[in-house]
């Protein structure tokens, strides 16, 4: 066990930003029901971009445009498909704040993207259907993303469901990997019910929860959690009355009993991953 000083230092590592550049994930097939978390502190001028790749095609191409001191900004939507942009959305509401941070999160549902928008306390909201149910593979942010985190959305949340992680551990970069089940909202600041945090530096393993702000006492395992940099991997966290188990590539890690409720609608998040190839729910 640590203390809490160390929880709060582990956790705001694994939620810190990275280092203001290009930010890409690979991902085999992002379609209903998946979600992605896009921080950037605002600029005073130019345009921060997200793609959502399939091949050669972008099937959700978002910008947001800071304007100049003449011309007002305003957010983009729009597909590149078959070599050429569709008709442009465009939708002046969009929380423009320069120099503050903005966050996006982006819910894909059956036949469109759910855009929820913050930055300096206010919040946005708008919807683009889908130009064709290709699924992205690739997403990207442009140059000064601080976060793009992925994650799905599982709904009725309940003992004895299951969620597999399967990607590829980095083999190089950052120093921790994670991967939490949370309550909706923004994962940087919602309750965690578990994150399952890899110290890829010295291979221990950390289990926590955050609760209103609160973090539980930290475990940690001095022993590997199986991920092998470069390597594929699965991870299977399985809900039960009394708290979640952890396997690793089939095989039993550790349990983790409930430190706060479990809501029907809950989120898993990763992060740290360059490649993701599919999260699976049942």
């Amino acid at each position: 066990m640590i203390g809490k000083v160390a929880v709060l230092v582990l956790i705001a590592v694994c939620w810190s930003p990275a280092a203001k550049a290009e930010a890409t994930i690979k991902y085999n097939h992002f379609g209903p029901g998946m979600v992605v978390y896009w921080e950037y502190t605002a600029p005073e001028v130019d345009t921060m971009r997200l793609d959502f790749w399939s091949g050669d095609d972008i099937v959700f191409h978002i910008s947001v445009h800071y304007g100049t001191q003449t011309t007002p900004g305003v957010l983009s939507l729009n597909s590149f498909l078959g070599g050429s942009w569709g008709e442009q959305e465009w939708h002046s509401s969009f929380p423009l704040a320069p120099g503050q941070r903005t966050s996006l999160t982006i819910v894909a549902g059956e036949d469109r993207f759910y855009i929820t928008a913050r930055a300096a306390g206010n919040v946005s909201q708008c919807e683009y259907r889908y130009r064709h149910q290709g699924p992205a593979t690739e997403i990207k942010g442009s140059q000064g993303t601080q976060r793009v985190i992925l994650g799905k959305v599982l709904t009725n949340y309940q003992p004895g469901r299951i969620v597999y992680v399967h990607g590829t551990a980095p083999d190089s970069g950052p120093t921790y990997t994670m991967i939490a089940v949370g309550e909706p909202g923004e994962p940087p600041v919602q309750d965690l019910a578990i994150a399952i945090v890899h110290q890829v530096t010295n291979d221990n393993v950390h289990l926590l929860s955050r609760n209103n702000n609160t973090y539980s006492r930290l475990t940690i395992e001095g022993r590997q959690m199986l991920f092998s940099a470069g390597e594929p991997f699965s991870l299977a966290i399985t809900c039960q009355l009394y708290g979640f188990q952890v396997a690793v590539n089939g095989r039993h890690f550790h349990d983790y009993t409930h430190r706060l409720p479990i809501t029907q609608t809950m989120t898993v998040w990763t992060r740290w991953f360059k490649e993701i190839e599919k999260i699976e729910y049942y």
